[in-house]
Parts: C-alpha cells; sequence; structure tokens
C-alpha cells in the first residue's frame, strides 16, 4: 500500500496563496489539483498529519478534500500525571 502523509500548510496552501478573507483554514486549488494528480498517478491512501486533525473546524475543512480515503494520524497526548 502507498501512503502519503499530508500537511496542510505548506503543501496545499502557501505564503502566495490567496485568502482575501483571511480565514484561518483555506486552499490554494492550483496546489489541490497538483496533490490530487499525484494522488490519482500514484493510487496511494492519503493520511492526513496536519495539525487541522486538531481542530474541529479545520478538519471539517479536510474532509472536502477529494482524496480516494483518507484517515489521520492520532493525536499524542502527555500522560495526565506528567509533570509540566
Amino acid at each position: 500500500m502507498k501512503a502519503i502523509f499530508l500537511d496542510i500548510d505548506g503543501v496545499l496552501n502557501s505564503e502566495e496563496t490567496d485568502n482575501p478573507r483571511n480565514f484561518p483554514y483555506f486552499i490554494d486549488r492550483r496546489l489541490l489539483n497538483r496533490f490530487m494528480e499525484l494522488v490519482r498517478i500514484t493510487e496511494a491512501k492519503v493520511i492526513l498529519s496536519s495539525s487541522w486533525r486538531i481542530d474541529p473546524i479545520g478538519l471539517l475543512a479536510a474532509k472536502y478534500i477529494p482524496c480516494r480515503s483518507t484517515a489521520c494520524v492520532p493525536t499524542c497526548r502527555a500522560p495526565r500525571n506528567a509533570k509540566k
């Protein structure tokens, strides 16, 4: 199985991406098209490793990326008794 671990910021958007409404979660259509072509050619599964997976709004936005199959990397949390 082929897998692509996707970190959205810097891959599907960049500092040059037009974001006139200053949304916290946005995707550059041009970069998305390139990414989708890569997914199509490689027939890879996409695993979301982006920080978008932690925020419910970011995760909802990521669900609109038209991928064949998307999973998320689990979020690791410190044990309850860990010292800060």
